[in-house]
């Protein structure tokens, strides 16, 4: 794909479903033109290209605030059990999975509403966006 934005062009590769039958058919069109029917680009506009940049970082930061409450809370803990074994010189592995495990739950009751909420408007907004990202 080729996204101008002034005068630059950016070669972008066509990707997913869409991407394979828009080759296709433009692979088709070429053939039945006459040409060789494999170099192909479509055209993305500069602004189509930062909805996507948009909302992949956007994907992202979301991503890490939802699981940085479990994530904590599992570090926090297994380095407190690990501390503990230390200064006991126990040795036995199982004693810190099930305290990690225990927090992680805990964790997910306590913040497993607000992380629904946060993925499903991030979702929704997505969905506002697919006739944007599709073109």
């Amino acid at each position: 794909m080729a996204a101008h934005d002034g005068g630059a062009a950016v070669e972008l590769p066509l990707t997913g479903r869409l991407g394979l039958a828009r080759a296709g058919a433009e692979r088709a069109q070429s053939r039945a033109a006459g040409g060789a029917g494999w170099q192909h680009t479509t055209e993305v506009t500069s602004t189509e290209a930062t909805v996507l940049v948009e909302l992949a970082q956007r994907a992202l930061v979301i991503a890490l605030c939802v699981a940085l409450p479990v994530l904590s809370a599992s570090v926090a803990v297994g380095l407190l059990i690990s501390a503990a074994q230390a200064a006991l010189r126990q040795s036995d592995t199982t004693l810190t999975v099930a305290p990690r495990l225990l927090a992680a739950g805990g964790m997910l009751l306590i913040f497993g509403g607000w992380m629904v909420t946060v993925l499903g408007g991030f979702w929704g907004e997505l969905w506002r966006h697919l006739p944007e990202i599709v073109r």
